[in-house]
């Protein structure tokens, strides 16, 4: 009896450990609804560059507004991204800016997040790919728990500057960006067969209501931008306004 009780006990043990685990379990995932549309300050901030007879910190700061413009029968999401008011210094110095307009950006996405095509009405867009392979996210296929990691590959591509790379998330558990509830997610990046090899480490927030970003933080080693003399370090934030 003794023996059957000590059973039963361990057994009920088990189902309660289970069912724990299923609890703490979360799935992060992306509910887009056409229309949705967030407004974000971008902010980006270089340092170590030589640019001969200028000294100071590199800044780009604008505003980015996100707009989901259609949700196709195949499930592809198409965002339109509108980069405004863009100002760029070194150090006290603002820089002459021929590319002050609105740029348009649009994109194609899976469900996971991942980015499928993108057009650009400006020579821009190309010119930021790898910061954008840097920053990019992807949902993960299965519920995760605190400490859980998923990762992102990303191929080369010679026509628009992109190398070999790989995210690897990890869910860290859930967080508050003004008065929102969200996911967080800790993220490693790193290139592979560049010239010098990008990596970063960075945070997203990810709105547990609907998988929008709140937030996003990045700090990034070995930045190479096109017309700039070196590679540099940087930290790029974008933040719902």
């Amino acid at each position: 009896m003794k023996k059957r009780i000590f059973l039963a006990a361990a057994s009920l043990s088990l189902l309660v450990a289970v069912a724990v685990a299923a609890q703490d379990a979360v799935k992060i995932a992306w509910t887009p609804k056409v229309g949705f549309t967030q407004n974000y300050t971008l902010k980006f901030t270089g340092t170590g560059l030589n640019i001969p007879g200028m000294t100071g910190d590199l800044s780009v700061t604008g505003t980015v507004v996100h707009k989901i413009n259609e949700i196709k029968s195949d499930g592809h999401i198409i965002v339109e991204e509108k980069q405004s008011d863009v100002v760029i210094k070194i150090g006290d110095q603002e820089m002459p800016n021929p590319g002050a307009k609105v740029i348009t950006e649009t994109y194609t996405y899976l469900p996971t997040g991942e980015i499928i095509e993108s057009k650009s009405d400006s020579t821009e867009g190309d010119q930021n790919a790898r910061l954008e392979e840097s920053n990019a996210f992807v949902f993960p296929a299965n519920p995760v728990k605190v400490g859980d990691t998923w990762k992102r590959t990303g191929k080369a591509n010679s026509a628009r500057g992109i190398f070999d790379n790989e995210s690897t998330y990890t869910y860290q558990g859930t967080d508050t960006v003004d008065g929102v509830a969200c996911y967080k997610i800790g993220v490693d990046f790193k290139e592979t067969g560049a010239p010098t090899n990008m990596t970063g480490t960075g945070t997203f927030w990810i709105n547990t209501a609907d998988g929008e970003l709140a937030k996003a933080e990045e700090s990034l080693k070995n930045v190479e931008l096109p017309g700039l003399p070196n590679p540099f370090n940087a930290m790029v934030s974008l933040t719902r306004k």
